[in-house]
């Protein structure tokens, strides 16, 4: 056995050998060298130099791209001279694919020649062309044809004057040409919201008008927490001021303002036309921001149309003369009212700050005194000290008094109220009072102060009538919410 097992292994390494004998010589660098395939020259459709200008025709219209021209402020080569559509200089484009327009024709490339002079080119749809490309350079002029998409999904038939041969030539690169000018257009109608690092965004005023609001203008100011005068819990940074003032809604107000930054349209209708054609010169909604242009925010106008049927409206920014189409329900802030924006909670003050609350119907008048802070807090009542705990969940039900819907009612043709409210404050400050006033229904009437006046409902009077005695006597009760 051992000498069989030796001669087994002497017949391995002499294959062995021959084996690495022929790979040595089969991968030879040079010999290798000279069977390689040699790769076949690139074919180019067009292969031009110093291209001035490029002009389409489609079925969407007709216009001219340039490169950008360099100036005195355009420092280093390349800076300031972003390429640009003849008409379109006022208007933002994306600068890589008007530049991808002027590099194509330096170097666009043959996938294939489909016949060298076929006799029809209507089915390539190259008779008409879908789209005609001139190209302009500093020795002469060229153009391309565009026609259909080639069946493999990934081409189209192309051809050039002077030219009798059909080339494919892949679609990304041409896919330009077949645009209008306005598809191009940067869709951003206003800027991105610039953020005041408290979650809010910068800006001095916002004013919201149009057809819509009837002539009552909105404004809502922006304003430091401190300079509100409200010590209650909705001190905001913002503050209605006309159609008169009142306080903001954090809570509903603020995501329809925060609508107004950042609007992208869906499209580019038009540019340089009758804004009337498109129902904005009489606008519908408009929005005015005057921003604080030391922390990067300058101010901006939009106007809008009417929603048409199928949800979308047509705005506009003063100062551009492009109009675009938005959807409606992108715009929070289209027909909003003052009655939206407003705080519906009447009255919020912090229970320390006040001295004392009164109750008032027309049979009896509770007063509320109110004495330390926080789990030192005293309540008295006729001379009784209350249960703190009792009065705290009696006062979350006061503190719940909402409008619920505008009215136009006058202040002054009101009755008598049947439920009054009075706070009263521990600084200087002028008592807060909140009248209700019966309506036979089960709506009540609500006024803050005098002012305007609201309804709300009457199982909110009910209850704070109705627990008075309870609180007064100890008793447990449940806030209205």
């Amino acid at each position: 056995m051992p000498k069989k097992r030796a001669v087994f292994l002497v017949l391995v390494l002499a294959a062995s050998g021959v084996l690495a004998f022929l790979a040595f010589i089969l991968l030879k660098p040079e010999e290798a060298d000279a069977a390689a395939v040699e790769t076949p020259p690139v074919e180019y459709i067009l292969n031009l130099e110093g291209i001035k200008s490029v002009t389409v025709k489609n079925a969407e219209g007709e216009f001219t791209v340039f490169p950008g021209k360099e100036t005195e402020d355009s420092g280093t080569a390349g800076n300031g001279a972003a390429p640009f559509i003849a008409g379109f200089e006022d208007c933002a484009m994306p600068a890589w694919d008007l530049g991808r327009m002027l590099e194509v024709p330096a170097s666009l490339v043959s996938r294939g020649l489909v016949g060298e002079a076929p006799a029809e080119r209507a089915p390539f749809g190259l008779d008409p062309p879908r789209a005609e490309v001139r190209i302009e350079t500093e020795s002469g002029e060229a153009v391309l044809y565009i026609g259909n998409d080639a069946p493999d999904g990934s081409n189209v038939y192309t051809a050039k004057k002077g030219d009798s041969g059909v080339y494919l030539a892949e679609s990304w690169n041409l896919g330009n040409y077949l645009k209008r000018a306005l598809d191009f257009a940067d869709l951003a109608v206003t800027p991105p919201p610039v953020d005041d690092g408290a979650g809010a965004f910068v800006c001095d005023s916002i004013r919201l008008g149009g057809l819509v609001r009837r002539g009552e203008e909105i404004t809502v100011v922006k304003e430091p927490i401190e300079a509100t005068g409200q010590p209650g819990l909705m001190a905001g940074p913002f503050r209605l001021t006309s159609p008169f003032g009142a306080q903001f809604s954090m809570d509903k107000g603020l995501p329809a303002l925060q609508g107004i930054f950042g609007i992208r349209a869906s499209r580019a209708v038009a540019k340089g036309e009758d804004p009337a054609s498109y129902g904005l010169a009489e606008p519908w909604s408009t929005v005015a921001v005057n921003g604080t242009l030391e922390k990067g925010m300058g101010g901006f106008a939009v106007r809008s149309s009417r929603p048409d049927a199928s949800g979308n409206v047509y705005v506009m920014k003063e100062g551009s003369d492009v109009i675009f189409e938005a959807a409606a329900s992108a715009l929070p802030w289209l027909s909003v009212s003052w009655f939206d924006l407003m705080e519906k909670l009447i009255v919020l003050p912090y229970i320390d700050s006040v001295a004392a609350v009164e109750v008032r119907t027309p049979e009896r008048a509770v007063e509320f005194a109110l004495s330390g802070e926080k789990d030192d807090l005293k309540i008295r009542a006729g001379g009784v000290d209350l249960d703190v705990s009792v009065f705290r969940s009696y006062y979350q039900t006061l503190l719940t008094a909402s409008y619920e819907e505008r009215t136009d009612i006058s202040p002054a043709s009101l009755p008598s109220p049947f439920l009054e409210v009075v706070y009263r404050y521990r600084e200087a400050k002028d008592p807060e009072r909140i009248r209700f006033y019966s309506t036979g229904s089960r709506r009540v009437l609500v006024n803050y102060n005098g002012g305007r006046v609201y309804s709300t409902y009457s199982a909110y009077t009910g209850k704070v009538i109705a627990d008075l005695d309870q609180v007064l006597a100890g008793q447990k009760v449940l806030p209205y919410l």
